[in-house]
């Protein structure tokens, strides 16, 4: 049975929407994961964390230890590893495929004067290609990002090798993960876990592989 509205109905419902304005709370702002005000074109190195929508494992699986990739997680590993041929001032380093998430270092040259370099456009970019090919494949029909990701800004040398072990390690530490069990619910930023480093400072290889 359809509802049938009436003058009267829209009235009382545009009194009703008056009356509850002055007791309705403002909707929370989203804090963005983006480092206010830093210049993401600029060159450094970054940890990317990417995970799917709803946590859903659309990877794989952990397998004594192991990260055990289905087709859609060899979508996922191979268009990371392509990002480079089409952003050639982007070297790719420690990188992993979770049943949930992806974590990766990039160094950003931002050498090219004539575009710039954005990580958000990288990472929409790759998002995107993992997400088409997923459905071309007819892997998942669904969404299959959220809609954002987290970054870490990599300032200087001990931080950069503290997150190379904790990606390597990632796979056989997958009980204690942030996204294993409904913990991550409690813990809404996966880089909270890293400590201010600051002593060796970071030095950024260029594209021939030789330290800037």
């Amino acid at each position: 049975m359809f509802l049938q509205i009436t003058d009267k109905n829209r009235r009382d419902a545009q009194r009703g929407v008056r009356e509850a304005k002055p007791h309705m709370k403002p909707l929370p702002q989203r804090k963005s994961p983006r480092l206010q005000g830093y210049d993401y074109s600029s060159t450094g190195a970054y940890f990317v964390t990417i995970c799917t929508h709803q946590r859903l494992h659309l990877f794989g699986e952990i397998v004594d230890g192991m990260m055990r990739l289905n087709e859609a997680g060899h979508v996922a590993y191979t268009c990371w590893q392509s990002i480079p041929d089409h952003y050639p001032d982007i070297d790719l380093d420690a990188f992993v495929v979770m049943p949930n998430h992806t974590h990766g270092i990039l160094f950003l040259q931002g050498e090219n004067d004539q575009f710039k370099t954005l990580l958000g456009r990288v990472m929409n970019a790759y998002k995107g290609a993992v997400t088409a090919q997923v459905h071309t494949h007819q892997l998942f029909d669904g969404i299959v990002w959220q809609s954002r990701y987290h970054d870490h800004v990599i300032r200087n040398e001990t931080s950069l090798n503290q997150i190379r072990a904790y990606v390597h390690n990632n796979p056989a530490r997958w009980s204690e993960d942030t996204f294993f069990s409904e913990g991550w619910r409690r813990r809404s930023d996966p880089h909270r876990w890293m400590q201010n480093t600051a002593d060796v400072p970071l030095h950024v290889p260029t594209n021939d592989g030789q330290k800037s």
